[in-house]
């Protein structure tokens, strides 16, 4: 059990955490490439006709969970990256993680790809943080990835 920390240290803490979450979006915002996904489908959705982007596959529920979609693309592209790490740093700490989990999932082939393209896999992943309560709509936003753990989820509540 950790020790709880005094008031003042948790909002210390809270400021230390966003100037970084602010200096990497800022770094991110300057530096970082345009994510595949994200310039190709994500960044076109149009709210009123979300399949006339012929590469957006997901259902159109999708969007609401989005809303930096909208944004001018480097900006949402941004948002996505930080979201997008962000949520697996939530993920693993709630798993149990360490320092040499975060390093080792930070350093996978999966997560540069996921890099590279800037996908919504936080999604899904966000939605096993929540479990089977509030996740599941976000676990059906990608159902090719994680779907099937929604049908589990179904399975054992239905018991």
């Amino acid at each position: 059990m950790t020790p709880e920390l005094p008031p003042m240290k948790k909002i210390l803490l809270i400021i230390v955490i966003l100037c970084s979450v602010f200096a990497a979006g800022y770094a991110l915002f300057k530096y970082y490439p345009i994510g595949v996904d994200w310039e190709y489908t994500y960044g076109r959705l149009n709210i009123k006709d979300p399949y006339s982007v012929e590469s957006f596959l997901n259902p159109p529920f999708t969007m609401i969970f989005m809303p930096h979609g909208f944004l001018p693309v480097r900006v949402g592209n941004t948002i996505n990256i930080l979201l997008n790490i962000i949520v697996v740093l939530v993920a693993v700490n709630k798993m149990g993680g360490d320092w040499k989990t975060i390093a080792l999932v930070f350093t996978s082939p999966v997560f540069f790809d996921l890099c590279r393209t800037n996908n919504i896999e936080w999604l899904p992943l966000l939605g096993l943080v929540f479990g089977p309560n509030l996740g599941g709509p976000l676990l059906l936003c990608k159902p090719q990835s994680l779907g099937l753990v929604f049908l589990i989820w179904a399975k054992r509540n239905w018991k």
